[in-house]
């Protein structure tokens, strides 16, 4: 298994399109989860679980490690010299998530989140990493405009409300944020995007998110010249 870019980007959009089950109970939970806070960490662990699941199905001795030392996820090769404990690293990921409307026009938190991308690929070539570490981006888009009773239910409320009455001004599509945020990171030599698309959640609560997902791997040559 080579860890190339594909792979991360095929699993973690399993992980989207289908983290619920068909129970009533359950549809919506990733939605209910973007709104009300970063979902990094459940998005983190359901890829981690599908790699593993790939591993035993394959059955292959790769294991998937979540946090392991200062990464978010790692894959892991236990290492066949009795006299070594620790196991071989064969790939990286770190994952991050932004709100989408902070990558309008003149705000600067986009420029936030794409430094935070770049400082975990920095992080890696400190570590001597850098050639194995891939970026999860994820930027959380909600559909409609929150109600002043919601403000305190979701998170950046008055943010959000900025960018759906943009968008409804000016009649842009579907894609304006997305390109926006595509854009940002392709506006960095640090950075290679390798793959993008835009992802519909289930609703919740009548409530709808897109969440835009970026596979990002360091351009090399920038690091070792830093």
């Amino acid at each position: 298994m080579g860890f190339k870019s594909e792979e991360i980007f095929s699993l973690t959009r399993e992980a989207l399109e289908n983290y619920e089950t068909n129970k009533a109970n359950n549809l919506g939970k990733l939605t209910y989860l973007s709104l009300t806070g970063k979902p990094e960490g459940p998005i983190r662990d359901r890829v981690a679980w599908l790699f593993q699941k790939k591993f035993a199905e394959e059955g292959s001795n790769l294991l998937s490690s979540r946090e392991y030392k200062r990464y978010d996820l790692a894959i892991l090769k236990p290492n066949k010299k009795t006299n070594k404990k620790e196991p071989v690293v064969k790939h990286i990921y770190e994952f991050k998530v932004g709100f989408a409307a902070n990558f309008r026009d003149g705000l600067k938190q986009g420029n936030k989140y794409v430094d935070r991308v770049i400082g975990d690929f920095q992080k890696s070539f400190d570590n001597d990493d850098l050639n194995k570490t891939t970026c999860i981006f994820i930027g959380v888009e909600p559909l409609q405009e929150v109600e002043k009773n919601e403000y305190v239910f979701i998170k950046y409320a008055g943010r959000i409300n900025s960018l759906r009455k943009k968008i409804n001004k000016e009649t842009l599509n579907k894609n304006y944020i997305h390109q926006k945020v595509v854009n940002k990171f392709k506006s960095r030599p640090e950075l290679e995007l390798k793959k993008n698309v835009s992802i519909e959640l289930k609703p919740f609560n009548g409530k709808n998110v897109r969440l835009h997902l970026l596979i990002l791997r360091p351009n090399l040559s920038e690091f070792v010249q830093n």
